[in-house]
């Protein structure tokens, strides 16, 4: 799917979204403000009816030798102000 295609499944528009943080832990990414990023793309996606949630999986070669997915309180999928707590670690 595209940025703002909307699918419809057996005639019911979907009102569930599903997304992924795909974040690099490293020095390059501390001027982005990704609690900023996260609270505006839930905004935007409650504007337009979706229930979103959210998941983030990390990588950095030198701590971490594949991807890893960051849990909260031991789930894969969260809500914003769950994830909000996994971006700021």
């Amino acid at each position: 799917m595209n940025g703002g295609e909307l699918r419809v499944f057996d005639g019911v528009e979907s009102t569930m979204a599903d997304v992924v943080f795909v974040v690099e832990q490293g020095p390059c990414i501390k001027n982005i403000d990704l609690v900023e990023a996260l609270a505006k793309l839930d905004n935007a996606m409650s504007s337009q009816g979706l229930d979103t949630r959210f998941s983030v999986v990390a990588f950095n070669g030198k701590q971490f030798g594949t991807p890893h997915t960051r849990t909260s309180n031991g789930k894969i999928w969260s809500n914003r102000q769950n994830i909000e707590k996994i971006l700021r670690r």
